[in-house]
């Protein structure tokens, strides 16, 4: 203590401090010493906890100052700590008590709670308790600088609490969810991969928060600087004829640092490469920095030739009367013509053309040549087979003819001679001779063949014999030899004679009659 009018005190404790005027003599309890009031105070800001029940701080209990976890629905109770004033309690601003741990049910998750702590001097401090976590960013995504064309990638990234999703934009525009390649955009790493000029601008990323009374927070703006190396132009001049290497391609470079250098696909390195097939370059250019750009060209052909085939095929066996007519197209016209195989035609028509292939060369009018194969093809020969029976006795008309035909084109039809009236391949009731038959198919294709029909000669008998050798004896024989007809022979005795042989014995005196039935 001090003396006179002024006063020094220390201290580092909490609490209230009071100080007193003593009259010489007297104790500072003697009513007539004067307080000086509670002028003098350790103040410092209140804190509020919260408990599920007084005096335990048991689950969700959350060190001074500290944001809470209780869910909504929840009855707490609230206690200040480091208020030695006059307490009063607020909700949302509106003071609901003033008593000093007052028992709360949680309605909002978003309510906001504060206690104030009013001394007699009307002084006050106070301290907000908000129910959810807001979002902290403890890292922010940061400006980058790389070359482009180059193949490199890039990943922005942000680190944070309490966050629900992640949202990255490029110039205020949101990205899909899901990129070219598969790449998200909904993580706190952003990949970046294979960065070209049209990757600069400018990135950040709105976080959203667990909490949905803090509904998002956009993180600082990260640049991304893209080196660009040189603006590619590509052309090209397609192959004149199909499957041929007379293409061109170029590339035209501006921007960048001069000079450039070239490197395509195919190992050329200037500018335009030529002597080209048809099908894909790539191009790389460097300019003095050794940023690269790269580009693609397709070097394109005509289609080949197409051609669509008539043919009329030979009419007969050995004919040459088959024809071809050949028309072309995807060639620029107009068309010539050779044909192989000593055909003097010079258009795409052939006519008078036996069985064989035939190759057509074609040529267009810019050069482009191709060539088709022609096949033209002749049906089987006509094949007539007969099958006849020859008259079966000398002097009957039994003869007939059954004709068995194949090769040509059926149906086939049939003209006999001999004033034979039959149209079909039968013929029946003929006599001795020879029979010519044509037979026609159904491209007018004829064979003719001759068929003989055979009359047996008539049979000629020669009989003899031996006479019995005694007056009324038995022992007599007849023969009987035969010529012509057709063998072999059956014959027939009279008289009771049973033999079926030429000769009879055992023949008494008489006359007796045999009949011969040849085959």
């Amino acid at each position: 203590m001090g003396t006179g009018n002024y006063i020094e005190f220390n201290s580092t404790s909490s609490g209230e401090y009071k100080a007193y005027c003593e009259e010489p003599g007297k104790k500072a309890s003697d009513p007539a010493s004067q307080s000086l009031g509670n002028s003098i105070s350790n103040r410092t800001s209140p804190v509020i906890r919260a408990m599920y029940s007084k005096g335990t701080h048991s689950d969700g209990y959350q060190v001074f100052n500290q944001e809470y976890v209780f869910s909504a629905g929840k009855t707490v109770y609230l206690e200040q700590g480091n208020c030695y004033g006059a307490i009063s309690w607020l909700k949302n601003g509106v003071e609901f008590s003033t008593a000093l741990m007052p028992q709360i049910t949680l309605q909002n998750t978003c309510d906001v709670y504060e206690l104030k702590c009013t001394y007699s001097d009307g002084v006050q401090t106070s301290t907000d308790l908000f129910r959810n976590a807001p979002i902290t960013i403890t890292q922010q995504p940061t400006s980058q600088t790389v070359l482009g064309g180059t193949g490199a990638s890039v990943t922005l990234s942000v680190r944070a609490k309490n966050v629900n999703s992640y949202r990255w934009r490029k110039n205020g525009v949101d990205f899909p969810l899901v990129r070219g390649g598969g790449l998200p955009s909904d993580q706190p790493d952003f990949d970046i991969v294979a960065v070209n000029a049209s990757d600069a601008g400018n990135y950040d990323v709105v976080l959203t928060s667990i909490n949905a009374c803090v509904a998002t927070v956009t993180s600082d703006v990260a640049v991304l600087t893209v080196i660009a190396g040189a603006t590619l132009t590509m052309s090209n001049t397609p192959v004149t004829c199909n499957g041929g290497n007379n293409g061109t391609a170029t590339v035209t470079a501006s921007g960048g640092t001069l000079p450039y250098t070239y490197l395509w696909s195919n190992g050329q390195t200037t500018s335009t490469i030529t002597g080209l097939t048809s099908g894909q370059y790539s191009v790389t250019v460097k300019d003095a920095t050794g940023t690269a750009s790269s580009a693609i060209t397709f070097v394109g052909t005509p289609s080949p030739f197409n051609y669509f085939k008539s043919t009329s095929n030979v009419s007969c066996k050995g004919g040459n009367d088959g024809a071809a007519t050949v028309s072309v197209s995807n060639g620029t016209a107009p068309y010539t013509y050779s044909w192989s195989g000593g055909i003097t035609s010079t258009t795409n028509s052939a006519s008078g053309l036996s069985a064989g292939s035939y190759t057509l060369n074609v040529q267009d009018n810019k050069g482009c040549q191709g060539s088709t194969v022609v096949v033209i093809t002749e049906p089987n020969a006509i094949t007539v087979t007969p099958s006849k029976n020859n008259i079966s006795c000398n002097g009957a008309r039994d003869g007939s003819i059954v004709l068995s035909t194949s090769g040509g084109k059926s149906p086939y039809s049939y003209s006999w001679n001999n004033g034979i009236t039959s149209t079909t391949n039968s013929a029946l009731g003929l006599g001795p001779g020879t029979y010519t038959v044509t037979v026609k198919d159904a491209n007018n294709c004829t064979k003719s063949i001759s068929v003989d029909i055979i009359e047996p000669d008539g049979m000629t008998l020669t009989p003899s014999s031996t006479p019995a050798k005694c007056k009324g004896g038995n022992d007599g024989t007849a023969t009987v030899s035969v010529s012509g007809g057709t063998a072999p022979y059956t014959y027939s005795w009279s008289g009771g004679i049973t033999s079926t042989a030429n000769t009879a014995t055992g023949l008494t005196a008489g006359s007796y009659t045999v009949t011969v039935k040849d085959a």
